[in-house]
């Protein structure tokens, strides 16, 4: 790393906005110069005041080089898994109730004036 580059300064960078979270995707360099993958996720827990600023809650992960792939892997099988749910999921919806054609045929309008007076 070059003499007086800090530590933590960020040479690529994408962020996420999701609600009161912001996930952000960093490519940083350590000390001996190999790059790495800090993911933050920045939670807004007390909204800000007159009297004081907002405060944050961030929990950072660091994915080095050696294992960039077998991360992305496990993300993209993640991601699979989970597209695959959402189909199966929709065809469970979709088949949870009976065609149209299988309901039973619908109860007779009442109408006012119609007689329903029982003998026993």
């Amino acid at each position: 790393m070059p003499y007086g580059k800090p530590e933590s300064d960020i040479l690529f960078t994408r962020s996420v906005k999701a609600g009161k979270r912001i996930y952000y995707v960093d490519v940083k360099q350590d000390r001996n110069g190999e790059y790495y993958v800090a993911l933050t996720e920045s939670k807004r827990v007390k909204d800000g005041t007159e009297e004081a600023p907002p405060q944050f809650e961030k929990h950072k992960i660091f994915i080095y080089r050696t294992d960039i792939e077998r991360f992305r892997n496990a993300l993209d099988e993640a991601t699979a898994f989970i597209g695959q749910e959402n189909i199966v999921r929709e065809d469970v919806m979709a088949n949870a109730f009976p065609a149209e054609e299988e309901f039973p045929a619908p109860l007779p309008q009442v109408e006012e004036g119609d007689n329903f007076s029982f003998e026993f």
